[in-house]
């Protein structure tokens, strides 16, 4: 089988202003976004229009607009609504699946569903960190995994590829279906009410099922090491 591929930043947030490459999301949008339906019908999908440059430790979290299981409109500014001030660090777990309701897909998704309902590293993050899934699977089909398997996140519909998570470099090759892999990103206000800055700490694209929880977990133990390192100093 195939290793995932991992590739670790040593520096975190925030970078030098030379290097800084960071999505502006201002706080007021993070209300509104949320509740927006979009003005095309559900069997259509919003698109940012992203550039065929893929995503790769450092950058920023790309604008873009998915439907969620809800058939609600999530954005970055809503995934990242709980960094609401200064005194919050943390950010978003984000993993893709190749098909809802499959085998290997329910075992991964079930693993994020369990890592955060237990007494898991996750769990005790709770309010700093936030788990969300992304696939090429329909909105009604996101509904149906969420609701039968009982997962407790969000569950984005990227259904042509094309958006997000083409981006991630995350679907390709003639494939319909999304690679299985995960990203970790980070998000912080610089001042109260300010903007959002965002930096991907981990990307690994290709992955087994029963590796992609634990894997993205030690990434964000990393990161919450350093951060309490940074505070002692």
């Amino acid at each position: 089988m195939a290793k995932s591929t991992s590739t670790k930043r040593k520096s975190d947030l925030p970078p030098t202003e030379g290097s800084r490459k960071s999505t502006r999301l201002s706080s007021s949008s993070t209300t509104t976004t949320t509740t927006t339906k979009p003005t095309p019908s559900s069997s259509s999908s919003p698109s940012s229009s992203p550039s065929s440059k893929k995503i790769s430790v450092g950058d920023a979290l790309p604008e873009f607009a998915l439907r969620d299981q809800s058939d609600t409109v999530q954005s970055g500014a809503t995934l990242f609504s709980h960094i609401s001030d200064t005194k919050v660090v943390g950010g978003v777990v984000l993993f893709s699946y190749p098909a809802a309701s499959t085998p290997g897909c329910t075992s991964q998704a079930c693993s994020y569903r369990d890592g955060l309902g237990e007494a898991s590293f996750l769990r005790g993050l709770e309010g700093k960190w936030k788990v969300v899934g992304i696939s090429t699977d329909t909105v009604t089909a996101q509904n149906k995994f969420r609701e039968k398997q009982k997962l407790g996140y969000t569950l984005l519909s990227d259904p042509k590829g094309d958006g997000l998570l083409k981006r991630l470099g995350a679907v390709g090759g003639g494939k319909k279906s999304a690679t299985r892999s995960h990203w970790v990103v980070v998000g912080r206000r610089k001042e109260e009410g300010g903007e959002l800055e965002t930096e991907f700490i981990d990307v690994s694209v290709g992955t087994k099922p029963k590796d992609c929880l634990a894997n993205a977990t030690e990434a964000v133990k990393a990161y919450e090491k350093r951060q309490g390192e940074k505070k002692e100093s």
